[in-house]
C-alpha cells in the first residue's frame, strides 16, 4: 500500500505554479482506509503490498482483501493515464488557495495518520515517507495550519533518522518526544532559561505555534494507539528536546564515529559532503539520509571541495596528500601527491579542468585534473597558506597567515600582484568569487570584509573569538565562525551579523550554493544544517 502511494498517491498534486487541474484524490484516502481496516485486525501484514495468506485464513476477509485489490489497480491504472495526459491541461483560472487546500485535505490527513506513518516506516519507506511530507508542505499555502504540522513532523523524522531505520517500532515515542513541547508553554519557559543561562543576546527568539496544532494531534495518535495496542509500552521524556524544531536548525546527520572536521554541498545545493572519522559521507538534504560512504585508509581529511559540474569531490588530508573522487559511487578516481605537509585549503577553476591548493608549509599548487599531474608549484608565501581561489575571470588568489594576497597567472605562474599585509591585518581566511574583496582576520574577535587593491575596509564583524570565515556563492554574506560554537551569518553590504546555530566544538563550516542554509561539523560527530 505504501508503494502504491509513492507511485499514485502524490505526482498528480495541484500547486499554484504550475496550475495543475484539482484532482479528485479522495477515493484513494478511502480506499486505503478500508485497505487499512483489512490489515489492523491480526490477520494480514500491516503495511505489506503484498499478503501470505495462512491456510487457515477467513475466506470472506481473503474475498474481500482480492476485490478491494482490484478495485486498487483499477484505479492505479485510471491515475498512471491521468498522469500522461494532464501536464498539457490548461486551466481557465489559477488555483485559489482554498481549492488548493480543498484538494490537499485528504493527503494532508493521511500524512498525520499514525498508522500511515508507522506502515512507511515499518517497511523500510522512511525515505519515500520524507519526500512525502516535504513535497505536500512545500505546496501548502503559507498561512495553511497543516503546513507548520507537517515541517515540524519532518524535521523529526529526519532527526531521528538512523535509529527508525533500525528501531521502527519506536516512531511514536520518537515523534513524541521529540515534538510534544512544540507550542507548549513550558517549551518557550524552557528556552527562556537557556538563553539566560547562554547570556549571550544572539540567541533566536523561542516561537511555537499561534495555536496549539501540534499536542492534540500527538495525543490523538496516543489515545488510538492505546485502542489499538492495550499494552504498548514507551518511555516519555520529562524534559524538552535540545534542539527545538522551530529554531533555525533544518537537519541532523548522524553517523560518523570521530568529530566532523569538513562539510562542504553539492553544486547544486541538494548533498551534502561530511568528513569525519575515518569515512566520508554524502547526505541527502531533502531526506536526511545518507547516500554513500567512502571509507579512508590515510590520514584524517582537512579539507573538502566539489567542483562546480558535481562530478568530483575532493579530498585534501593531513599527510599532504589530495584524493579525488566521484561523489555518489564513492570510487577513487585519482590521488594528487606533492604536499609535504597538512593541505590547508582548494579550489576548483571555473571550468573544472584545473585545482589549486595550498598547504601549511607556504607552498600553493596547481593540479592538471586531466591527468591528474601538477604543473604549477608556487613558492612566494613564507607562512601556512589559508585560503586559495580561482576567481570567476579565472584567475588565483591565494593568502596566507600574515595577511599577504597574492595574485597569480593560472597559466603561466606568474605573479601578478602582490598586497603585503599592513595594520593589524592578520589570517585571510578567504576571497569572494570576482576576486574584489577578502574576509580578513585582524583581532581574535574581528574579521574585516576589504578591498584589497584599495585596503578599504567594506564592512566589520565583531563576536567572541571569531575563527573562521568564508564567502557564499554571490559574494553578497559571510558565513563566520567562533571558538565558542556559535555560528553567524554577517551581510556584508549592510555590516551586521545574525547568530543562527550554537553547535557544540564547530569544526567544519559551509554555505549552500544558494545561501539559503550553511552546515556545520562538531566534536559531537554530527553534521548539521540550518536556515539562514
Amino acid at each position: 500500500m505504501a508503494e502504491y502511494f509513492n507511485e499514485a498517491g502524490f505526482f498528480s498534486l495541484p500547486d499554484s505554479v504550475s496550475k495543475k487541474p484539482v484532482p479528485n484524490v479522495r477515493p484513494l484516502v478511502e480506499l486505503f482506509w478500508q485497505y487499512q481496516q483489512i490489515c489492523t485486525d491480526g490477520k494480514a501484514i500491516n503495511g505489506s503490498p503484498s499478503l501470505h495468506w495462512p491456510d487457515d485464513a477467513d475466506p470472506t476477509l481473503k474475498a474481500e482483501y482480492e476485490s478491494l485489490q482490484q478495485e486498487l489497480d483499477k484505479l492505479n491504472a485510471q491515475i498512471k493515464e491521468i498522469s500522461h495526459s494532464h501536464v498539457d491541461v490548461q486551466i481557465d483560472q489559477d488555483v485559489d488557495a482554498e481549492s488548493l487546500q480543498q484538494a490537499y485535505e485528504p493527503i494532508v490527513h493521511l500524512l498525520t495518520n499514525l498508522s500511515y506513518l508507522e506502515a512507511k516506516t515499518e517497511a523500510g519507506l522512511l525515505h519515500e515517507l520524507l519526500q512525502e511530507i516535504t513535497f505536500t508542505a512545500n505546496r501548502l499555502p503559507t498561512r495553511h495550519p497543516s503546513k507548520q504540522v507537517l515541517l515540524v513532523l519532518g524535521r523529526a523524522l529526519r532527526e531521528h533518522t538512523v535509529h527508525l531505520t533500525r528501531y521502527p517500532l519506536s516512531l511514536f515515542q520518537c515523534l513524541w518526544n521529540s515534538c510534544s513541547w512544540q507550542d507548549s508553554m513550558i517549551m518557550d519557559r524552557w528556552n527562556r532559561l537557556q538563553a539566560i543561562r547562554q547570556q549571550e543576546g544572539l540567541l533566536p527568539e523561542p516561537c511555537g505555534l499561534p495555536q496549539e496544532l501540534i499536542k492534540p494531534l500527538l495525543e490523538c495518535w496516543w489515545e488510538d494507539k492505546k485502542q489499538r495496542e492495550p499494552s504498548f509500552k514507551w518511555f516519555r521524556s520529562l524534559l524538552p528536546p535540545t534542539d527545538n524544531q522551530f529554531t533555525r536548525q533544518l537537519n541532523v546527520f548522524s553517523g560518523h564515529t570521530g568529530l566532523v572536521r569538513c562539510v562542504a554541498y553539492s553544486s547544486d545545493g541538494t548533498r551534502l559532503m561530511t568528513s569525519g572519522g575515518n569515512s566520508i559521507r554524502i547526505w541527502d538534504l531533502t531526506t536526511g539520509l545518507e547516500q554513500t560512504q567512502f571509507s579512508l585508509t590515510g590520514d584524517w581529511v582537512s579539507c573538502l571541495q566539489t567542483s562546480l559540474n558535481g562530478k568530483l569531490l575532493v579530498s585534501g588530508h593531513k599527510d599532504g596528500f589530495i584524493h579525488i573522487w566521484h561523489p555518489y559511487s564513492g570510487i577513487e578516481l585519482g590521488s594528487l601527491k606533492g604536499h609535504s605537509a597538512e593541505v590547508t585549503c582548494m579550489s576548483f577553476s571555473p571550468d573544472g579542468d584545473l585545482l589549486v591548493s595550498g598547504d601549511q608549509d607556504s607552498v600553493v599548487r596547481i593540479w592538471n585534473l586531466s591527468d591528474y599531474q601538477e604543473i604549477r608549484c608556487l613558492q612566494a608565501h613564507n607562512a601556512m597558506v589559508t585560503s586559495v581561489r580561482f576567481t570567476t575571470d579565472g584567475s588565483l588568489l591565494s593568502g596566507d597567515k600574515n595577511g599577504l594576497i597574492l595574485r597569480w597567472d593560472p597559466e603561466t605562474g606568474e605573479e601578478i600582484f602582490r598586497c603585503p599585509a599592513h595594520g593589524s591585518r592578520k589570517t585571510i581566511h578567504d576571497f569572494s568569487p570576482d576576486g574584489m574583496f577578502a574576509a580578513v582576520e585582524t583581532r581574535p574577535d574581528t574579521i574585516q570584509v576589504i578591498e584589497f587593491l584599495s585596503g578599504e575596509t567594506i564592512a566589520r564583524f565583531s563576536s567572541n573569538m571569531l575563527e573562521c570565515a568564508f564567502f557564499s556563492a554571490n559574494g553578497k554574506r559571510l558565513v563566520l565562525r567562533s571558538t565558542g560554537g556559535n555560528l553567524l551569518i554577517g551581510d556584508v553590504e549592510k555590516g551586521y551579523a545574525v547568530q543562527v546555530a550554537d553547535h557544540m566544538g564547530f569544526r567544519g563550516i559551509a554555505i549552500s550554493p544558494d545561501g539559503m542554509q550553511v552546515a556545520s561539523g562538531g566534536f559531537d560527530n554530527c553534521a548539521r544544517t540550518w536556515d539562514t
